[in-house]
């Protein structure tokens, strides 16, 4: 069932039982959409290659082009579940989490994101992702605007830049959200070594709510290195 514009969910149920739910919401744009509520409460998970299937189909209806699930790594049934369905694993990330306030170290270079950004933005993502991942992610400039995650930025969220030798060399997001601050960032080699700075001004300027959360790709070693050194 559709739950208003920006929202659909499918529900398996029996004899008045929930068995299962998946919930879905676009992501930067309609053609991109993400699972982000998910209920598996059926035996064997019985009834989630139905839900899937079905949020394929009316995400299909809605314009949907691509749709993203992001699941923990050793769920490794649920992992075989979405496989089955057509899915494919494409990146692995961590979530680093941080209880205290890190120092904010002044990063002067880094300014508001603006409309006339998106584009180096893109090209920054094309230079600094491996492209067996933008194969499955993004490989046109309006497959990745659309699958941008700009929704939980709302109500207080900031995108900032830095742009070094006439070309963008890094983007960072952050939001304060009920359960802390989270933090996004896309950087080349040489702004990754100042990944913990970048990380604290872009958390300040969100609010910096304690804990602190960055979501960092395995193939981002210097950034996960600089903030566990951090």
């Amino acid at each position: 069932r559709t739950m208003g514009r920006d929202r659909c969910a499918w529900v398996s149920i029996e004899h008045q039982r929930l068995h299962g739910l998946v919930a879905a919401r676009p992501r930067g744009g309609r053609s991109a959409w993400e699972i982000d509520s998910l209920i598996d409460a059926a035996p064997s998970s019985d009834a989630l290659p139905g839900l899937i299937d079905s949020a394929l189909v009316g995400i299909g209806e809605h314009g949907g082009e691509k749709l993203f699930v992001r699941l923990s790594a050793g769920d490794n049934d649920l992992i075989e579940t979405f496989r089955d369905a057509g899915f494919a694993s494409y990146r692995e990330e961590t979530l680093y989490a941080r209880a205290g306030t890190p120092t904010v170290v002044d990063v002067t270079d880094l300014q508001p994101a603006l409309p006339s950004d998106d584009y180096p933005g893109f090209r920054l993502y094309s230079s600094v992702v491996p492209e067996v991942q933008r194969r499955v992610e993004a490989v046109t400039f309006s497959e990745w605007h659309a699958a941008q995650e700009r929704r939980w930025l709302k109500g207080g969220g900031v995108e900032l830049v830095q742009q070094r030798d006439g070309h963008l060399s890094a983007w960072a997001s952050a939001a304060r959200l009920p359960w802390g601050t989270l933090v996004c960032l896309t950087a080349d080699t040489t702004s990754s070594r100042e990944a913990e700075a970048i990380v604290a001004a872009a958390a300040s300027r969100a609010g910096n709510g304690k804990p602190l959360y960055v979501l960092v790709s395995h193939d981002d070693e210097t950034v996960a290195r600089r903030l566990e050194e951090a």
